[in-house]
């Protein structure tokens, strides 16, 4: 691991390599995945939540500067691994963990195997752990907007902070502040991140940690894909982190499938496509240990093809993609395939076509798919019910409040709102689905919306996807 893993991707201070030679990875990880404990890729561990893989670890205690004397605040304790490996350069490690199980079985692991040097905490890692401060090193492992002024104040004269900052989907960098005698703070960007959430005080959602880092040309390490909600594609992974992860027990899979057609005067043709890129991954956090295959993009969109720029595929052509993207993921080991539509006009195709789509997996394999419509439409009118609502008479379930909403959280830069306008304002029942089906999308609304964009926002457009994501995944969990 050392040779191939650690110092053969340019990790060089001899502290970092002796700590990652003292700690047994192996003690780390559940019994049935020691023999994976040397793979650089990540394990679960439970509570949704995976030990590190070894190079992330050397890599940040490299970046993090760690020495003798130093005194250090780790921010998600997870197995406990990391804080193990800090603690055999460090002379103390404080380590706080959300997750009060995960808490106590590091503390009592840690404890066994005598790294007595290593206090686990359950809390808020948001805050830190003033009891303990300063700190000479702060070492998080979760992104945010922002480092948390709870943790600079609790850093040291000289100390350094290591965290990743901005937001996943824009792109986070890795930042290390250093604190000066005055008490100001010096920041250096170290590379392109992305990391799960630092989350304060809330229920934390399934999530994986990370994928390889790289190295910047001049020798610095470049955090270049840790795995967050966007890393679970599968499209960004090489061969042998697939290998690596199917081999952990991330055997389940989920494949949107969106559009490419009119949202409207206000939308942009590719909304279904890119909302089903975050649904997909939304999904896949809540059933946890599972990856997101790429998302179809074109999908049946006939009845909106009175509106120039839509792109229609018959039902066979879908059919054949579905079939294909099923046996190729069956073939590779995936035992769950769950296919969520992002688009209307893919709901009842999916159900027509399931059982071909099981026969193409073959044995061992379960394809699930989310086909309620209705239900669907359901879910936003709840999600805008709670932010706002005098606006739930707005979902209408196409190009409305909704959709539009949580394209200000996915695309907002395509987003054009003064030109929002009512359309056909309705509760989406089965009697105009059938006359939108029959007819065509323009025989019943103008301006290809149904509903009422009119009063979006961000925030009601994250409890859309939110909502959204909880009652897909909760049906594909109930499928039989």
């Amino acid at each position: 691991m050392l040779r191939r893993h650690i110092k053969g991707r340019g990790i060089s201070d001899p502290r970092v390599l002796d700590a990652m030679a003292a700690v047994p990875r192996e003690e780390f990880v559940p019994p049935d995945l020691t023999h994976h404990a040397y793979r650089d890729g990540p394990l679960p561990i439970g509570e949704g939540q995976t030990i590190s893989q070894p190079y992330v670890v050397a890599a940040m205690a490299e970046a993090a500067e760690l020495k003798t004397g130093d005194r250090v605040l780790e921010v998600g304790t997870g197995s406990g691994y990391a804080a193990a490996v800090f603690s055999r350069i460090a002379d103390v490690v404080y380590t706080m963990e959300r997750h009060a199980s995960l808490a106590d079985l590091a503390r009592e692991r840690l404890g066994a195997l005598g790294f007595g040097n290593v206090h686990v905490g359950h809390g808020d890692g948001t805050r830190g752990w003033s009891d303990h401060a300063p700190y000479d090193a702060i070492v998080v492992a979760a992104g945010g907007r922002s480092v948390p002024e709870a943790l600079r104040e609790q850093l040291a004269s000289g100390g350094r902070l290591l965290m990743p900052v901005g937001r996943a989907r824009a792109g986070q960098s890795l930042v290390r502040e250093r604190r000066r005698e005055s008490g100001a703070f010096t920041r250096e960007e170290l590379g392109t991140v992305r990391f799960v959430p630092l989350i304060s005080d809330v229920p934390a959602r399934s999530r994986v940690h990370e994928l390889p880092f790289g190295l910047a040309r001049d020798g610095v390490p470049k955090y270049s894909s840790p795995m967050d909600e966007q890393n679970l594609l599968l499209e960004e992974m090489t061969w042998p982190e697939v290998e690596g992860l199917l081999a952990a027990g991330f055997t389940s899979v989920v494949i949107a499938a969106g559009a490419v057609e009119q949202h409207g005067p206000h939308l942009p043709l590719l909304v279904d496509a890119a909302r089903g890129d975050r649904l997909a991954v939304e999904v896949a956090r809540r059933l946890g240990n599972t990856l997101v295959a790429p998302t179809i993009r074109v999908g049946c969109s006939e009845h909106h093809m009175g509106f120039p720029g839509t792109i229609s595929l018959r039902g066979s052509t879908l059919k054949a993609i579905c079939l294909d993207y099923t046996a190729s993921l069956a073939r590779h080991g995936f035992r769950t395939i769950c296919f969520v539509p992002s688009h209307g006009g893919n709901f009842a195709p999916l159900a027509g076509m399931l059982d071909e789509l099981r026969a193409s997996a073959g044995p061992g394999c379960d394809v699930r798919a989310y086909t309620d419509l209705h239900g669907f439409v359901a879910l936003w009118k709840g999600a805008v019910a709670e932010v706002a609502p005098g606006l739930v008479d707005r979902v209408g379930g196409h190009a409305d409040i909704a959709e539009s909403s949580e394209m200000l959280c996915i695309r907002p830069g395509l987003v054009r709102g003064e030109l929002a306008a009512p359309g056909h304002v309705a509760d989406f029942d089965e009697a105009l689905a059938e006359r939108i089906f029959r007819d065509g999308f323009r025989a019943v609304t103008p301006n290809g919306v149904l509903g009422d964009a009119r009063g979006m926002s961000r925030e009601i457009g994250e409890r859309c996807i939110a909502r959204a994501a909880e009652g897909i995944a909760a049906a594909l969990q109930g499928a039989p």
